[in-house]
């Protein structure tokens, strides 16, 4: 493949300051046909200081073929400026890979007010059936930093559902982020129902950290 850019790995590799010359070539790096060469790039841009441009060329970094940038992207926008790029990232809630829907719940779970549109696109997410379920349980997860009146019975539910060891590794994991503090007692009691003592070692594991945190 030709490379018309003049962009080639080595190039950026190599850039470890923020100068003017490295931003250009950077700039030509994320419009690269080779994926890891703007992957590469988007990284690198990453460190220099958040302006509109650095903005715009992210925005763009969206619409990117491959899945991970676009992930990456989205984390990127959410880390310094959340409400300004909030549209755009609720349009991602329906892209087709799951890493980058992943991302776009996990940055919306970070606002520090009550969304009503948010909360909205989060429950009609639910319905698509083709969710994966660590996705299922972000969303879940998500609605209730976002809604105080969301229960956290909706996640023990999915605890008590789950046929896959993994998910309830991440459900612990999720509840000891940060729980409200009058569901602490409620979370105790029906974890203490619901948690096999024969389950693998690196669930009850999880559960010890969890009770820990929970002191």
């Amino acid at each position: 493949m030709t490379n018309m850019l003049n962009v080639y790995m080595d190039d950026i590799v190599v850039i470890s300051d923020e100068t003017p010359q490295s931003f250009d070539k950077l700039k030509k790096g994320v419009l690269s046909d080779d994926s890891e060469i703007r992957q590469r790039s988007f990284s690198k841009l990453a460190c220099f200081e958040y302006t509109e441009e650095i903005k715009n060329i992210f925005n763009r970094g969206l619409l990117d073929s491959d899945e991970l940038i676009r992930s990456d992207c989205i984390e990127f926008l959410a880390e310094f400026d959340l409400l300004d790029n909030l549209e755009k990232i609720c349009e991602l809630l329906d892209d087709p890979s799951h890493y980058v829907v992943d991302s776009c719940v996990i940055s919306l779970a970070e606002l520090n007010s009550k969304n009503e549109k948010v909360i909205k696109l989060l429950i009609n997410k639910l319905k698509d059936k083709q969710l994966k379920s660590g996705t299922v349980l972000s969303i879940h997860y998500a609605l209730y930093k976002l809604d105080p009146t969301y229960s956290i019975g909706n996640l023990l539910v999915c605890y008590s559902d789950s046929r896959d060891y993994r998910d309830r590794c991440a459900i612990l994991n999720l509840l000891a982020e940060g729980i409200r503090e009058e569901d602490i007692p409620v979370i105790k009691e029906k974890l203490d129902k619901i948690v096999n003592p024969n389950d693998f070692r690196s669930v009850l594991s999880k559960y010890d950290e969890l009770l820990a945190s929970l002191g």
